[in-house]
């Protein structure tokens, strides 16, 4: 029978990710325990500590990445895409569709995030 899952979605810096450590560890024995990360780097980092990463993108809703976002799919970013996106909230339905993905993927029991 297969473990309960927790997912961990730490801000992907350094600083946000090793204090979630230490939560993780008081879980690691009951449940299989995952972290989303956004680069190599903190997935090493993740593996390194015993704990399975999940790589997604450092898209996110409301933070001005509607820029990244158009480069990202390989769009021309001009101020009337940017403006359109953000019209159409673009970035929001992306990272919905893209933790809804997530969520469908994994099943956790439960979520953490900062």
């Amino acid at each position: 029978m297969p473990r309960p899952a927790v997912l961990f979605l730490p801000a992907s810096i350094r600083s946000h990710l090793i204090p979630a450590f230490y939560l993780a560890g008081l879980l690691r024995d009951r449940y299989d325990v995952y972290f989303a990360v956004t680069d190599r780097v903190l997935e090493e980092l993740v593996e390194a500590q015993g704990y399975r990463p999940v790589i997604i993108s450092g898209i996110k809703a409301g933070l001005g990445m509607e820029a990244g976002y158009l480069q990202k799919r390989g769009e021309k970013v001009t101020r009337m895409r940017v403006v359109r996106a953000i019209l159409k909230n673009e970035v929001y339905q992306y990272r919905r569709q893209e933790l809804n993905a997530l969520m469908d993927r994994i099943q956790p029991e439960a979520v953490w995030g900062d």
